[in-house]
């Protein structure tokens, strides 16, 4: 005989088992393309409630579905909201929905009482947070909008960039959104984000200023990036003092002209690309037994390849229409090709200025390569590159070697 309560039972089982699977396989919010393809799926969510009638997570996923596909009025999606809380005081993403209607129909105080509660629950959720901030400055509770924010830049790498372009949107005063936005993790990032990303000139001057001022200490590979971007910018000024906090004042434009001291390969000082050597087209290294001046020259061999070489350089700071005068001492050695070596000098940044010294072959003793020069509006700093230019002549293949010492460039007169 046919048990109709055994029935019945499987029946209700299977329909609630059904209800169950659509809920979780289907119905992810905010994640998946299909949310919006199945027009059904809040009924089905709705039928889901008769048997489920206290799962708070049904009632919010109504609310979201609802409010995002415009299927239910204002009315209808708060009371999803309220049932959300109802059966999960702690669903804090309910409290913040709840407090920005409180807020868009006119009930500020209840839309704060609802923030408050939200904020006692959102101390370590960037997510949280984040939402919170925009109903507190809707609000005008400025506190409560920077702490959500300077919380986000202490515990969310992923999301602090998303927080510097919010406060500088809204904030003037740069250095408030120092004082009461960022937090000490995340000074260095924002420093960088500024000046690296938004190429913000002014902005990261407050924000050097703002450090030195608070004694904040800057990382070095920091500075260098930083003075890289000054000279970009022709803010030559700042961009020294930074190298001189680094390595010492320097009376001599040029830094280490004469190779006796390390080369740094950073900065304001020489930069010696050794790819070259790598493929075996040269070899640089330094002369101490013969040097051309004191205890050492920079030698570089030529190994007959066809080399287009400007590895050896260094940047200096100079002033706009100014005279100058540009000398080093060479030696060559069986220096092969009519195209041979010589300086080339070119403004960095801005400014029309492509210079050369003259290009020995052979063989030369102590020579001085001299050049005597202006420099043009808007040239604040100048590339000096060791040169041999790449050839398609027949005797392109360039052999032999050159000592180099006693860089100089000084103003003139």
């Amino acid at each position: 005989m046919i048990n109709r309560k055994k029935i019945r039972f499987c029946a209700l089982l299977g329909l609630s088992l059904f209800l169950v699977f659509k809920i979780i396989t289907i119905d992810r919010p905010f994640s998946s393309v299909s949310f919006y393809k199945d027009g059904n799926r809040s009924e089905i969510l709705k039928s889901a409630l008769v048997y489920n009638s206290k799962n708070p997570d049904i009632y919010f996923q109504l609310a979201n579905r609802n409010d995002i596909l415009l299927l239910s009025d204002e009315t209808e999606i708060n009371s999803f909201l309220l049932n959300t809380i109802k059966y999960n005081p702690l669903n804090v993403f309910a409290l913040i929905k709840l407090s920005d209607s409180a807020y868009e129909t006119g009930n500020k105080d209840l839309s704060f009482e609802l923030l408050l509660q939200a904020n006692k629950f959102s101390k370590f959720s960037a997510d949280r947070l984040w939402e919170l901030s925009f109903i507190a400055y809707k609000l005008g509770d400025i506190e409560l909008f920077n702490n959500s924010l300077k919380t986000i830049t202490q515990i969310d790498d992923n999301r602090r960039e998303h927080v510097y372009k919010l406060a500088l949107k809204l904030i003037e005063n740069r250095e408030e959104i120092l004082k009461n936005i960022i937090s000490e993790r995340s000074y260095k990032n924002y420093f960088r984000y500024v000046f690296s990303r938004m190429y913000d000139l002014p902005n990261s001057k407050i924000i050097y200023n703002y450090f030195k001022s608070n004694e904040i200490e800057i990382d070095k590979d920091t500075k260098l990036e930083y003075m890289d971007f000054l000279v970009s910018k022709g803010d030559t000024k700042v961009a020294n003092e930074i190298w001189s906090s680094l390595y010492g004042k320097n009376d001599m434009i040029v830094w280490n002209g004469g190779f006796e001291n390390e080369i740094l390969n950073e900065g304001l000082a020489w930069k010696i690309d050794k790819s070259y050597d790598l493929n075996s087209e040269t070899i640089t290294e330094f002369e101490t037994q013969n040097p051309l001046s004191e205890n050492r020259s920079l030698k570089l061999k030529f190994l007959n390849k066809n080399s287009d070489y400007r590895n050896i350089s260094q940047t200096v700071l100079v002033k706009p229409e100014t005279d100058y005068i540009f000398s080093s001492i060479v030696s060559t050695k069986d220096i092969t090709t009519n195209s041979g070596v010589g300086w080339e000098l070119r403004c960095s940044y801005g400014g029309n200025l492509y210079l050369q010294t003259d290009y020995l072959t052979g063989t030369n003793n102590e020579k001085v390569l001299f050049k005597k020069f202006t420099t043009p509006e808007n040239c604040n700093s100048l590339k000096i590159n060791l040169r041999r230019a790449k050839s398609n002549k027949f005797d392109k293949f360039i052999s032999g070697e050159i000592l180099v010492d006693d860089v100089f460039l000084r103003q003139a007169g």
